[in-house]
């Protein structure tokens, strides 16, 4: 089966070189007599090629393995093609760490905690059939991914795709291996114990008539060992950074890459300068806190604080034709009242994808959820530091035994979107980081987003209240014995 592997290093100054001048990293001799530039980190036999690390050399490493979709196993060839768009995103939760920026930061800027789903179906011919070829294949990866519990959220519908998410459910990288031999059982898994050990998160995204396996390992302190195996295309990229720590928005780095031949041959190796800049940027500065007021009830309102840290300058002057916009996706259980939002000063207009009626109860509706987007004032940043959206839970289907249930929330994107020119979408667009995922820029042209992270959980909890079944006959019985005796003390006062 045709495969086409792609393995990019990424080399970090040592932890001494870190903390003194690392500017001598690439043109001098570390110490323990090593070259520091990237081909002092190689070591090539007639077998395999090396990548030297350690605990002061770190090395942060993507792989990408790309197949075509005609090669995937009949069971899910046809099925496939129809969907044309669809991304599956992986990272282990990490409560309450800090947030760092990293070389991978467009793909965590996506908010990628926990497994999510994204699926925008290309080949059908009306609405309902996005909606259930949507949820057959999302029952169909759950399967695959031997996960039996029904995701918290189900099913809902953001902008314009379905989404499912997971966040605590007992879910962890194995689902990348069990996907892998389910559709493609012919070819052996690729990565091997010691590249399992190192991944932080894992992304499959289908383009069309190509599906990309991405893994993640932000920190690899044990050199790795490449075989030169004629069988697959492989290439190799080693880069050099200059800083633990990616502050710049628009920045180059540069390294080698070559083709990995058979055995005997020797390699042959191109320098290469490397483009960061991406579609998704942190703000430098500024982090956003996502939180319930409490107490809710059936009312609950959900408020988004700005933290602005004056370590750092306010860096990023918007044009013009930016703008600050909020996305918040939710479940089917909650309400947005379109009404009460559109006389929220701090909000310049808004858009609800997947609306639905405000009266009926959770089980006269569908399963699928609804997505709010709104264009924020920009005064929130600079002066009020936060917002508020009302949101409002429907009546929940009654219950045996238990007289409330907890349903989740992901917590919502903040972000400043841009304009860019053609050409530095082109720029950004042959990046070795650039993928075509179903992200909250898919349906946008030439834009960047600046996003302010949330520095807590990606999710919130919110228990709601309902009937108790197991109350029920005698909740009816002193229903009936208060309407009788209110109705004989009425009679009563009448007759007297």
């Amino acid at each position: 089966m045709p495969i086409k592997r792609r393995t990019t290093y990424f080399i970090y100054p040592t932890i001494k070189e870190q903390s003194n001048d690392i500017h001598n990293l690439l043109n001098n001799e570390d110490e323990d007599g090593e070259d520091g530039d990237v081909f002092g980190r190689i070591e090539e036999t007639s077998n395999y090629l090396n990548i030297k690390a350690s605990f002061s050399k770190p090395l942060s490493k993507q792989e990408k393995f790309q197949i075509d979709v005609n090669e995937l196993e009949s069971t899910y060839n046809e099925l496939f093609k129809m969907i044309g768009l669809l991304t599956i995103q992986y990272s282990p939760m990490s409560h309450g760490t800090p947030i760092t920026k990293t070389i991978f930061n467009e793909y965590y800027n996506l908010k990628t905690q926990g497994l999510r789903i994204n699926i925008a179906p290309q080949n059908v011919n009306s609405f309902k059939q996005y909606e259930s070829v949507s949820d057959l294949t999302m029952n169909l990866l759950y399967k695959l991914m031997d996960i039996e519990q029904t995701p918290q959220l189900g099913m809902f519908f953001h902008n314009q795709w379905f989404r499912s998410q997971l966040f605590e459910q007992d879910v962890d990288l194995s689902i990348l291996i069990k996907l892998w031999r389910s559709l493609i059982p012919n070819v052996s898994f690729p990565l091997t114990k010691s590249d399992l050990k190192t991944i932080t998160s894992f992304e499959l995204i289908l383009n069309n008539d190509k599906i990309d396996f991405i893994t993640y390992h932000e920190t690899i302190t044990n050199s790795n060992k490449i075989s030169k195996n004629g069988d697959i295309f492989q290439e190799i990229g080693v880069f050099k950074i200059e800083s633990l720590i990616i502050d710049d928005y628009d920045s180059c780095i540069s390294g080698i890459r070559t083709s990995i031949p058979s055995k005997d041959e020797n390699l042959t190796f191109i320098p290469t300068l490397l483009y960061l800049n991406s579609n998704h940027q942190s703000l430098n500065g500024f982090t956003s806190n996502h939180e319930l007021i409490e107490p809710y009830g059936l009312h609950p309102t959900y408020k988004v604080s700005i933290n602005n840290d004056t370590a750092y300058d306010y860096d990023f002057k918007p044009m013009d034709e930016c703008k600050l916009l909020f996305n918040l996706d939710l479940p089917s259980n909650i309400i947005l009242d379109k009404y009460q939002i559109s006389n929220l000063v701090e909000f310049k207009s808004f858009n609800i994808s997947n609306e639905m009626d405000l009266e009926l109860p959770v089980y006269k509706i569908n399963n699928s959820g609804s997505s709010i987007l709104i264009h924020l004032n920009d005064s929130i940043i600079d002066e009020f530091k936060e917002f508020t959206i009302p949101l409002h839970l429907r009546y929940a289907t009654p219950m045996f035994e238990n007289d409330s249930f907890t349903s989740i929330i992901p917590t919502g994107n903040l972000y400043w979107s841009c304009p860019i020119t053609s050409e530095e979408q082109n720029l950004i667009s042959n990046s070795i980081f650039y993928e075509r995922r179903l992200s909250i820029d898919s349906f946008e042209d030439n834009v960047k987003l600046y996003h302010i992270p949330n520095i807590g959980d990606n999710y919130l909890s919110i228990v709601q209240p309902t009937g108790n079944l197991s109350q029920g006959e005698l909740i009816e019985f002193v229903t009936v014995i208060c309407l009788i005796s209110s109705l004989v003390y009425l009679i009563k006062k009448l007759l007297l």
